[in-house]
């Protein structure tokens, strides 16, 4: 990952063990959805009309502290867009999750009785 995800302003840039900062995540995949509709001419010939595109990230980590969980359930509780800087640095100013893009599992407890989680979020632009 080249750049640290900036979320509606917090940083994920902790390193797994990291109990008070979010931590990078583990996997992140990009899906660019074309907006627009196809017409068909009266000779059957077909033209995409295209208005824009809008992306979606899934973002994923696995064996994350509380930090993190903290962090994006706060998130996906917003009421309000928000701006997102993906792993390439790329701004996007507004940004919202939507009715179940977070999804959240206990993965392990640790000794020390600390809880580990396994996160997924999604994240699209608005």
């Amino acid at each position: 990952m080249a750049s640290n995800l900036v979320i509606n302003g917090v940083t994920y840039s902790g390193v797994p063990t990291s109990p008070a900062t979010p931590r990078k995540p583990d996997a992140i995949s990009v899906t660019t959805t074309k907006i627009g509709v196809v017409l068909v001419m009266a000779n059957g010939t077909r033209r995409w009309v295209n208005r824009g595109t809008k992306h979606v990230w899934s973002v994923e980590w696995a064996g994350a502290r509380e930090a993190t969980r903290a962090a994006l359930r706060t998130l996906h509780q917003l009421t309000t867009t928000f701006p997102f800087i993906d792993e390439l640095g790329v701004t996007y100013a507004t940004c919202q999750t939507e009715e179940s893009d977070l999804d959240e599992s206990y993965a392990y407890t640790d000794p020390s009785n600390n809880l580990y989680y396994d996160l997924k979020i999604t994240i699209r632009e608005s």
